[in-house]
Order: structure tokens, then sequence, then C-alpha cells
């Protein structure tokens, strides 16, 4: 699985799993959308504009977003995902607004062996590549590696993928075509 794989099914799940029957709840304030399914609240989201942050809560994660400008909900609904991801600024998971995939990772891995036969079989691959730390220690003890390596398998996060679909979703944003 590449980083793009897990984008695109990030958004797919979003999409049809999490908002798949959700409506934009107007609200007598025009800074604030509710985002649910009727008569659930299941996967409810709450999406504030104030001044030149976007704060989120609700069932898919909490995250403040800012820019150097005042947010309209038409300009955020025209932002592409890297970008709207990138100006996390708090979240549960910290800044940036990002998860650690193993799939990813051995799918890089996978790519590396065969690109480098001659090393694949001298690697010691008693760590987990699970997590960050992990691959870390897998690439310390494994001298082929470069540490630039890092960062291999870490994607965005699928809550914040979640929190730029559901503006997608809700103000009729283009962008979406891309992930389906």
């Amino acid at each position: 699985m590449t980083k793009q794989d897990h984008i695109k099914r990030s958004a797919i799940i979003a999409r049809t799993e999490w908002f798949k029957d959700h409506a934009k709840q107007d609200t007598s304030d025009p800074n604030l959308v509710i985002w649910r399914k009727e008569g659930t609240s299941n996967y409810y989201m709450r999406y504030r504009l104030d001044g030149q942050y976007l704060i989120i809560t609700g069932d898919a994660g909490d995250a403040i977003y800012a820019w150097s400008q005042m947010l309209t909900w038409e300009w955020l609904a025209d932002l592409e995902l890297n970008y709207f991801v990138s100006k996390c600024c708090a979240s549960e998971e910290g800044r940036p607004y990002v998860q650690w995939s193993h799939r990813v990772t051995a799918a890089w891995l996978d790519t590396w062996k065969k690109e480098h036969p001659k090393f694949a079989d001298k690697l010691d691959e008693t760590y987990s590549l699970g997590n960050r730390e992990e691959f870390q220690h897998f690439l310390a003890a494994n001298p082929h590696f470069d540490f630039e390596d890092a960062d291999v398998g870490e994607v965005l996060h699928v809550r914040a993928i979640g929190h730029w679909v559901g503006i997608q979703m809700m103000f009729a944003g283009k962008r979406l075509e891309h992930y389906k």
C-alpha cells in the first residue's frame, strides 16, 4: 500500500461509512455547521469558523486548523487535501496530524528488498514495523538504510482526511472526485 492508496482508502471510508447518510444541519450561526445523520449521534461532527481558525470537534476527532486569512466555507471546500491537513495546529494526535501505517512501511520495505537483492537476506528483521520508534530501531540495526527513510510509514491521519471529506461533502467541494 502506498501513501496515496492510504489517502484514497481513508477518504472512501469517511465518505461511504462514517458520513454516508449525513446532512448539514444549519444553525442560526453562519459560522457553525453541524454534520450528522438525522436521529443519531454516530460520527456527529461540529465545524466552527472563528476568524482564521477552523475548529472541528466530534466522533471523527478534534482539531484546530489555522490560516493567515479570514475563512469561508466556500474557500475551505476548494482546498487540496494535503494543504488542508498541513494547516492543523492542534489535534489529539499532535501537530502534524499524522499516524503510522504498518501497511505503507511493509510495502516500502518489500520494494526496497526487490531493488537491493544483495542486501535483502542480510537484514535484521527482528524489529516490528508497527510504529515509528520500532522502525527507527530497525533502521539503526541495518546499516543499508539512511535515517531519511525514518518517515516512510508516516501518513495523513484518517481523522484529518475525514475532516476534509466532511467539508467537501457539505459544501460541494470538487476535490473529492480524486478520491473515489
